[in-house]
C-alpha cells in the first residue's frame, strides 16, 4: 500500500487554521494533512488544540526555546541556548515525522527556525498568504516602540554574536532573520511585486489569489440554487427567511496596529460602533431585519465586550460560525475598507456598504486593494445609502469583474508542483 506524503500547515491562531482547513478536501487524496503549532501555552494555542481534537486532525506542538520560555534570563547565554534548543526540537520533529512540505503564513520568527531546518534537510518550505496583507504597522504608519539606549546596545551586541555563530551555516540559524522559502503564494500582482522588492527570487513568487474567491462564489451559487440547503443554513444560524439579513463586520480599533490618537479602549470601540446599529435600525427595524455580527476569530479574550450589543437584538456569532455562510445568506454586507472579508464580498456579489466614521482616514487608502468604489464617511450619508438599498436603487459599491474564480484550483496546483 502506497504511503501518502505528509504536509503540515502552521497556523498562528484559529483564523488561519480554518482558512487552511478548506484546502484539506483538495489535498487529502495526495497527502496526510496535519497542523503544527509553534507557540507557548496560551489561549490561542489551547483553542487550536481543542479544535483539532474535535475535528480529529493530527497536530504537533513545538515550544522549546521560544521567547519567554526561560524563567531566568542570562544576557547573551539565554538567547543562544534558547535558539539552539528550538532548532533541536524542530530538527527532531522533521526527522521523526518526515513531512514533504511545511506551509506557513510567514517565514519570520517564530517560524524561521522550522523553515531553516527544513531547508537544510531538503523539505519543501512554502509561505502561503491567508488574509489581507494590508493590516501591518508599516502600512498604517505605526512606529515601533523605541527601546532604551541600554537595550539597543544589548541587542546590537547580541546581533553580532548571532552573526558570528551563523558564519558556520549556509542559512542563519541563530539570528532572528527570516528564512528563505522555496515557494511564496500571494493574492495579487502587487503583493508579488512587493515580495520581489524585499529580495525574493521572482521565480519563487506565484499569484494564486484568495481561496475565498472560488469557495465563496461556489457557496453562493449553491445557496441560491438549492432551496433545501439554504433552509438548513438559515436554521443552523437561527435566521428568518422572511427578514432582511444585514451582515456587519467591525474594524477592531481596540486591537489592530494603528497610530496613537486613533486607537480605542474596548469600551470606546463598542461605543463607537453602537451608533452604526442605531442607524441601521432607523431604516430597518428589528421586526423587519436580522442584524448579524460576526466577531473576529482572534477575539477570544475580548469577545464578551460585545454583550452590550444584545440590547439592539443583534445576532452575535463567533468561531462556531462560518463567515462565508453568514455572508452568502445575507442581503447586504456592511464593513470597513480593510477587512479580508471583502474578498468574500467580491466573490459573492452581495450588495455592500463600506464605512469609516472615525477620524482615521488612512483606513480608506486600502479600499483600492479590494476594488471598492466608495467609502461612506458620515452618518447622514450612511442612512441615505441604506434607504437607497431598501428602495432597490443602491449603486454597486465595488468592482468584481476581474477576480479569479478558480483560486482554489490555482492554489492546489501551486502547492503540488
Amino acid at each position: 500500500m502506497h504511503t501518502k506524503q505528509k504536509i503540515y500547515f502552521i497556523p498562528q491562531y484559529i483564523g488561519p487554521l480554518k482558512h487552511y482547513e478548506r484546502l484539506i478536501p483538495h489535498l487529502k487524496n495526495t497527502y496526510d494533512v496535519g497542523f503544527l503549532f509553534i507557540s507557548g501555552d496560551d489561549s490561542r494555542r489551547r483553542e487550536l488544540i481543542e479544535y483539532c481534537k474535535h475535528k480529529h486532525y493530527t497536530y504537533y506542538i513545538l515550544e522549546k526555546g521560544l521567547k519567554g520560555s526561560s524563567k531566568f534570563h542570562i544576557p547573551f547565554f539565554t538567547p543562544v541556548k534558547n535558539r539552539y534548543a528550538h532548532s533541536i526540537e524542530c530538527r527532531t520533529f522533521l526527522k521523526t515525522i518526515k513531512p514533504a512540505k511545511i506551509i506557513a503564513v510567514k517565514s519570520r520568527y517564530p517560524y524561521d527556525t522550522i523553515f531553516k531546518e527544513a531547508n537544510r534537510m531538503g523539505i519543501e518550505t512554502i509561505t502561503l498568504q491567508w488574509g489581507s496583507a494590508l493590516l501591518t504597522r508599516q502600512s498604517f504608519g505605526v512606529a515601533a516602540k523605541e527601546k532604551t539606549f541600554a537595550r539597543n546596545i544589548y541587542y546590537r551586541l547580541l546581533g553580532i554574536l548571532f552573526w558570528i555563530l551563523d558564519l558556520f551555516y549556509k542559512e542563519p540559524r541563530f539570528g532572528f532573520t527570516p528564512a528563505i522559502p522555496n515557494k511564496i503564494g500571494v493574492f495579487t500582482k502587487k503583493e508579488a511585486q512587493d515580495s520581489v522588492e524585499k529580495g525574493h527570487d521572482f521565480r519563487t513568487v506565484h499569484v494564486v489569489g484568495p481561496l475565498d474567491f472560488q469557495i465563496t462564489n461556489e457557496l453562493k451559487q449553491k445557496i441560491d440554487s438549492n432551496h433545501l440547503f439554504r433552509t438548513e443554513l438559515l436554521s443552523k444560524y437561527g435566521l428568518s427567511e422572511d427578514k432582511i439579513k444585514i451582515f456587519v463586520n467591525l474594524f477592531r480599533f481596540h486591537v489592530l496596529p494603528i497610530p496613537e490618537g486613533y486607537t480605542m479602549t474596548p469600551e470606546e470601540h463598542v461605543t463607537h460602533h453602537s451608533s452604526l446599529f442605531k442607524m441601521i435600525q432607523t431604516v430597518f427595524p428589528t421586526e423587519t431585519a436580522d442584524i448579524i455580527l460576526k466577531i473576529h476569530p482572534s477575539e477570544v479574550k475580548t469577545k464578551t465586550i460585545y454583550e452590550s450589543y444584545k440590547k439592539f437584538d443583534i445576532k452575535i456569532y463567533h468561531n462556531e460560525s462560518r463567515t462565508d455562510e453568514l455572508l452568502c445568506l445575507s442581503d447586504i454586507y456592511i464593513g470597513d475598507p480593510t477587512s479580508s472579508v471583502n474578498y468574500m464580498v467580491l466573490a459573492s456579489g452581495v450588495p455592500a456598504l463600506f464605512t469609516n466614521f472615525s477620524n482615521f482616514r488612512k483606513l480608506n487608502d486600502n479600499a483600492k486593494h479590494f476594488y471598492i468604489k466608495h467609502v461612506v464617511a458620515n452618518e447622514n450619508e450612511f442612512i441615505e445609502t441604506l434607504r437607497q438599498f431598501k428602495s432597490g436603487i443602491l449603486p454597486k459599491q465595488y468592482d468584481n469583474a476581474g477576480i479569479n474564480l478558480k483560486s482554489v484550483d490555482k492554489t492546489i496546483e501551486f502547492i503540488n508542483k
